[in-house]
């Protein structure tokens, strides 16, 4: 280069036409627009998720709520209403308003089956929830980065079922807190249930039909002679299931005790006294002695009997040689109990706040004198109609009940507080349930059969609930 030759240097636009620094530019704003196209698709997604949840567990609450309301005693409307209260609470810091949220609570039935609910007006047994968040409504989830791609809204809609129910082994079989100890020789038809909150105890030669349920927290504790389910009893190892649940009927007890010996109390239901309409306690009430053996012509029809002992006494129920039926009552007292033998009860209520003596012995079986309630031989508990609706019997006692052979139950149910000890050749029990809140204990050579839904008695028992949908 000469020494006065001039140097022509580009300016600025000539750099940018000429420089390749910004060759990526457009294909970074391509991938720019992309990836803010992606994240907004995720983040409206994920809102619209959250949403869905978050209602999706409202609908929940307020089908539980409003199904257990009804069953506690409230109407649909009450109920309805009160569950349209816990919506508010749980959606109070957030944008999805309760007003427009739900499109319906209804109640009805529901068919496990067919997955499928029906309406019915008044019903306890079911309850389904809708709810809808959609753009028709004004109120669909919206969108911050979609609305970009003209994508503003996203309809959601949720659905929540729930449904009463009761175990089998609450509604028709042996339920017990402590343990349940069956000897040998019986025989369980097709849906009994065996059930203990602690351990079961079998000895040898019992017939476990198809669908029977022998079950307690854990199966392998399970006592058997041999110490192998498959040795000794037949169908026993396919009838195991692990299970555990409490039973509110024994927490209820004191609670039916005090109002159906409440004088303050304005009416008992038809269910307890079998008149419609309710009828006041003044008029319910008949007080008998305990001082004579009770008859049958000494109980009013569809009326509630009170008698009152002192200490020790014991209020007894009349042998008879000719065949008597004692029907359509109820019985409540503080006395020990002696049932007849051979003694009929049926469409009959039984409740003694009796606790029984005390055994010195924590660990001994229930004995005659420690026990609220004793039997002679031969009592038949319920109608003997092959599960026909109607005709149980319920006893309850805050003691222990022993139960001489020859037992027959028919769509009928003991609850003891304390422990229940039946002997041999109860050959007639169908559609029987026994529940303690201690053990229950039973010999040999019975037969326990169930009947369908319709021919037991759930007369005080609180149903359970669970989220069918």
């Amino acid at each position: 280069m000469k020494k006065h030759d001039t140097i022509v240097k580009p300016n600025a636009i000539n750099r940018l036409f000429l420089g390749e620094s910004g060759a990526m530019t457009a294909g970074g704003l391509v991938l720019l627009v992309a990836f803010l196209a992606i994240g907004g698709v995720a983040f409206d997604v994920a809102r619209a998720i959250y949403a869905r949840s978050q209602v999706q567990v409202t609908a929940d609450a307020m089908a539980h709520t409003a199904l257990y309301q009804r069953n506690r005693g409230m109407n649909e409307a009450q109920a309805k209403t009160l569950a349209m209260g816990i919506a508010n609470q749980m959606l109070s810091d957030t944008a999805a308003g309760t007003a427009t949220l739900v499109d319906a609570i209804n109640f009805g039935t529901w068919d496990a089956t067919t997955r499928s609910f029906k309406n019915v007006s008044n019903s306890k047994s079911a309850v389904q929830v809708n709810t809808s968040m959609l753009k028709a409504k004004g109120n669909g989830v919206g969108t911050y980065l979609l609305q970009f791609a003209g994508f503003n809204n996203f309809d959601v809609r949720n659905t929540a079922v729930f449904e009463t129910y009761n175990p089998p082994c609450l509604q028709q079989g042996f339920f017990a807190r402590g343990m349940v100890d069956i000897q040998s020789n019986n025989t369980y038809k097709s849906g009994f249930c065996i059930h203990s909150n602690t351990v079961v105890k079998l000895s040898q030669n019992n017939v476990f039909e198809k669908n029977v349920v022998v079950s307690m927290p854990d199966k392998k504790d399970l006592i058997v002679p041999s110490g192998n389910c498959a040795k000794g009893n037949t169908g026993l190892c396919p009838a195991l299931h692990d299970a555990s649940y409490e039973v509110s009927i024994l927490n209820d007890l004191p609670f039916i005790y005090a109002d159906l010996s409440d004088p303050t109390l304005k009416v008992f239901t038809p269910t307890i006294t079998g008149t419609n309409p309710p009828v006041k306690y003044s008029e319910a009430v008949i007080t008998l002695s305990s001082a004579k053996a009770l008859e049958p012509t000494d109980f009013t029809t569809n009326r509630i009997h009170w008698v009152s002992c002192n200490s020790n006494q014991k209020l007894t129920f009349k042998d008879s040689v000719a065949v008597s039926i004692f029907e359509k009552f109820a019985l409540v007292t503080n006395c020990k109990i002696q049932f007849p033998s051979n003694g009929q009860f049926q469409d009959v209520t039984i409740i003694t706040s009796n606790t029984g003596e005390k055994n010195n012995n924590p660990n001994a079986p229930v004995q005659q004198e420690t026990a609220s309630i004793r039997t002679a031989a031969g009592l038949k508990l319920g109608k003997p109609d092959n599960c026909a609706p109607g005709g149980g019997v319920t006893i309850m006692t805050y003691g222990s009940m022993n139960i001489a052979a020859g037992l027959e139950m028919y769509g009928s149910r003991i609850i003891s507080l304390k422990d229940v000890a039946f002997a041999a050749n109860a050959t007639a029990i169908q559609g029987g349930s026994i529940i303690a809140g201690g053990t229950i204990s039973g010999t040999s050579n019975m037969t326990f059969a169930v009947c369908p839904e319709d021919g037991t008695l759930d007369t005080f028992m609180r149903p359970f609930f669970r989220l069918a949908m």
